[in-house]
């Protein structure tokens, strides 16, 4: 992996990277902040120390992850994703088209506007719109290959923030249930007033307001960060809940598609859910970007889970957040 890397920071390096900043991630901003030595040093030296062999199933996905690590190490001033194209700029821009009211709400810094996509009503970011409905970040379809929620699902959503995933999901799995989980006050404020204006979808979706995790009844440390929210320290507490005690406790017969976003706990959360994915062997969307540790060490973990996965990547932004590991079963456990 070591000499591949080198050949794609040598071959990718720009002088200066035209065009590479995100307007809805990083408002006002026109060139890409440079990054460190330092930091460019610690995150070769998480490559080095992770860099085991990642065996992915398409041809795709290995190139794929030596760029998002040449653009950990170069930054976006001297590094172009592959995913910075024309399809991306395309459907950036048409996310204006899809507004019905500006600056509806707030949440923390964010301003929120309302939205109406595929039928579905909701205050939201830009950045919600662009990535959980148009780029659908949580659907892989590629050299046909298609990993997805479907009709009739059973569906974790870890990480629901203010339900734009949640009522993606529920829009997918007619007849199927969507169990979201989020514990921030004002990520439940908004998550919950996105309900009430999609009665239908509602009717899929279901709250729980604790955080995944490996183990259940811990009392877990975090500070309000509206999406940024994570577990660690801060003055406020919830209790801690794993995927196999939810679904044993909700007699869930079976768990279909399991997504997370949890800010780097999705480690913890996957080893709380081993008996469900070896009993179940759900389709799998996993955020793999919070550190390079991730991006390295979650496919060997959810291989190591169940040897039939077939494990892809994919990215979804120009930047270096949103990378997803998907996995899918080629036999169902019964």
């Amino acid at each position: 992996m070591i000499a591949r890397l080198l050949e794609t920071l040598v071959t990718g390096f720009r002088l200066s990277a035209r065009n590479n900043v995100d307007p809805f991630r990083f408002p006002g901003q026109t060139k890409p902040d440079a990054v460190g030595l330092r930091t460019s040093v610690r995150a070769l030296t998480s490559i080095l120390r992770n860099s085991s062999t990642v065996a992915f199933d398409d041809a795709d996905s290995g190139p794929l992850l030596l760029e998002l690590c040449a653009f950990r190490i170069l930054g976006g001033r001297h590094f172009r994703l592959s995913r910075n194209d024309d399809v991306f700029w395309k459907l950036l821009h048409s996310v204006k088209d899809l507004v019905v009211e500006r600056g509806v709400s707030r949440a923390g810094p964010y301003e929120l506007d309302l939205y109406r996509i595929h039928g579905i009503e909701l205050e939201a970011h830009p950045m919600n719109v662009l990535n959980a409905f148009l780029i659908e970040e949580y659907r892989f379809a590629r050299s046909g290959v298609v990993i997805e929620a479907g009709a009739g699902d059973v569906v974790i959503d870890g990480g629901g923030c203010w339900g734009d995933t949640a009522l993606y999901f529920a829009d997918r799995v007619a007849n199927g249930k969507v169990f979201v989980f989020e514990f921030e006050p004002e990520n439940l404020e908004v998550l919950r007033r996105n309900l009430a204006r999609n009665p239908r979808l509602a009717a899929r979706i279901e709250i729980v307001e604790r955080a995944l995790w490996s183990t259940t009844g811990e009392r877990l440390k975090f500070a309000d960060a509206g999406p940024a929210t994570k577990i660690g320290d801060g003055a406020r507490e919830v209790e801690s809940l794993s995927i196999d005690d939810f679904v044993a406790m909700a007699n869930i017969p079976r768990v279909d598609f399991i997504k997370m976003d949890i800010e780097g706990a999705e480690t913890a959360a996957l080893r709380g859910a081993e008996r469900t994915i070896h009993a179940s062997a759900p389709k799998l969307a996993i955020s793999a970007y919070h550190s390079i540790r991730d991006l390295l060490s979650l496919p060997q973990l959810l291989r190591s889970f169940r040897d039939d996965y077939e494990i892809h990547l994919a990215h979804a932004t120009i930047h270096a957040e949103e990378t997803i590991v998907f996995a899918r079963g080629t036999s169902r456990a019964s």
